[in-house]
């Protein structure tokens, strides 16, 4: 695992008698870093993960969900923090070497399996990895054929980084702007990562060999590499306003199908 050097900060912010907390790091070494980190106590009570969907726009057609704003799926009182999650393709699928103009509402396939407590809305497939939440709140990730019948949550991306405690990605060189998802070895810390990238001489990215020896780094055990490049989004709360806390590599911020978000439960239900 590469040594990186750490310029700058700490940033904080807690909610009431729970996560989730948000960290802010700024690097020199290997290149110019700036890392965006959250962490979510799952046996805290106080807070829930949740997967919000964008309406599908053709119902029983090929289209799954429409592209939103991060910032309208995200805009609910309770939801505390957010990041973006699965890829996603263009509905029908533009002629080969086309660039896809990715606008709001546009026709979309969601790559990999979503779902929350209210729908299935897409299935594990081939070429992705998947995290999920089980009924004791306890997190996974595996390669899946098949959605595992009593997951209250899951969400897909590419990779694996960290398998068992293990960097299972080799060095490709490849950097770019990163979104990453992880858990400790006792599955009670969650751990959601957003590297700014694609930003010369302010935050350049990282290959996903770095991304998982970061996550190594904050102690995750099992960790999967999920959407990057111009999705990567991380929204934090701060002094009670939930914000963008990265630096989307594009000009504004790319829409998309799906958050994974954080909400936090009302005080009656926890007894707080």
């Amino acid at each position: 695992m590469k040594t990186f050097l750490l310029l700058a900060g700490f940033f904080l912010t807690s909610l009431a008698n729970a996560e989730p907390r948000y960290t802010f790091q700024q690097r020199t070494e290997p290149r110019p870093l700036r890392i965006h980190v959250l962490k979510v106590d799952l046996t805290a009570g106080d807070c829930t993960l949740d997967l919000v969907i964008a309406p599908d726009p053709d119902g029983a057609g090929p289209a799954e969900a429409e592209l939103e704003k991060p910032a309208d799926l995200v805009n609910q009182p309770d939801i505390v923090a957010a990041i973006n999650a699965n890829s996603f393709g263009e509905v029908p699928a533009p002629p080969p070497g086309t660039h896809p103009d990715w606008r709001v509402h546009l026709p979309v396939d969601i790559g990999g399996w979503a779902k929350n407590t209210r729908e299935q809305r897409s299935l594990p497939q081939p070429g992705f990895w998947n995290f999920w939440i089980d009924p004791d709140n306890r997190p996974h990730i595996g390669d899946l054929k098949e959605p595992v019948p009593d997951a209250r949550l899951a969400i897909a991306g590419f990779n694996p980084l960290v398998v068992d405690g293990k960097n299972v990605n080799p060095e490709d060189g490849q950097r770019h702007p990163r979104t990453a998802i992880g858990f400790d070895e006792a599955g009670k810390t969650l751990v959601m990562v957003v590297v700014d990238g694609r930003q010369r001489g302010f935050s350049e990215g990282m290959s996903s060999h770095e991304l998982a020896g970061l996550m190594q780094e904050l102690g995750c055990h099992n960790a999967i590499n999920l959407d990057g490049g111009g999705t990567s989004i991380m929204f934090a709360t701060d002094a009670g306003h939930l914000k963008i806390v990265n630096s989307p590599s594009q000009d504004g911020t790319r829409p998309t199908p799906v958050m994974l978000v954080v909400r936090k439960l009302a005080a009656a239900a926890t007894g707080h």
